[in-house]
């Protein structure tokens, strides 16, 4: 599965050709709808059309899944329904996308326009927001608090905050429906291991854009739909990013679920599949 990051690299690959008949020989190819969005948000068209011909060459070995947020918010509807919960049975193929994707001729300049501004209105509204938040949480530990050293142990200081907000995005994923209990909560957490992601996700923003420490090496500060991919993770075995930040996030969030997808760097991609 590739992030868009991971598109772009291997379309700038002087190698491309090549590497993409590799993947196809070698990998069955999983494209992520919300990584299909950013690409028909981009604004340069021969750009655009670049990245869909790749792409239309990876889905001839592979499919396309939903975004991520109707997968979640699918999810949550099979589990609130009350009966046996398997996440495996729902099926995250999107023919609409991989339509999309090869016939071009509904992305429209102003559709590229209206996406490319809400994915920057989303992004700037998260980071406003968790901005906002920094001050107060350095008087917090300016008077005395332990900061947490790393994210799993941000994660077992803060279950409460963990708690809330699996309920809030079960909550807002129902449409504005009732909670479970805490008990059926737990329950669908732990046996829905893309809702664990995107709480996670969650946990990831305030971590690092609110809690960790600036001036350290590293960075936990991706952005907002870079974190969110982590929500795909459990639908692939490997995740390829050329952003080293994400890569950071997803890693750690995947260790936390006890996901085993293996989130990998573009260029350590690229060498393993040259040396298949």
């Amino acid at each position: 599965m590739f992030d868009t990051s991971g598109l772009n690299a291997l379309l700038d690959d002087p190698d491309s050709n090549a590497l993409v008949d590799g993947i196809k020989t070698g990998y069955r190819v999983r494209l992520c709808g919300s990584s299909v969005d950013e690409v028909f948000a981009t604004s340069d068209p021969a750009r655009r059309n670049a990245l869909l011909d790749l792409c239309c060459k990876l889905l001839a070995a592979g499919d396309c899944t939903w975004p991520f947020y109707w997968i979640v918010e699918r999810q949550v509807a099979s589990f609130a329904r009350g009966r046996e919960f398997d996440w495996k049975n729902l099926n995250v193929k999107s023919a609409g996308y991989q339509e999309l994707i090869s016939r071009r001729e509904t992305i429209t300049e102003e559709l590229v326009e209206r996406q490319k501004v809400a994915l920057f209105e989303a992004k700037k509204q998260l980071a406003t927001l968790l901005d906002s938040e920094r001050p107060a949480i350095e008087v917090f530990f300016a008077g005395g608090a332990k900061r947490p050293q790393d994210f799993h142990q941000f994660l077992g200081m803060a279950q409460d905050s963990f708690w809330n907000f699996a309920r809030a995005e079960y909550r807002y994923n129902r449409g504005g429906g009732q909670a479970p209990d805490d008990e059926a909560l737990r329950r669908f957490v732990k046996a829905c291991p893309p809702f664990q992601a995107m709480v996670l996700a969650s946990m990831m923003f305030l971590y690092g854009r609110c809690v960790r420490e600036e001036n350290v090496p590293g960075s936990h500060r991706a952005d907002r739909l870079d974190v969110l991919m982590a929500i795909y993770l459990p639908y692939c075995d490997v995740f390829v990013t050329n952003d080293p930040k994400q890569g950071t996030c997803l890693r750690e969030i995947a260790s936390e679920a006890d996901i085993d997808a293996l989130v990998l760097a573009y260029e350590r991609f690229r060498t393993s599949l040259v040396a298949l």
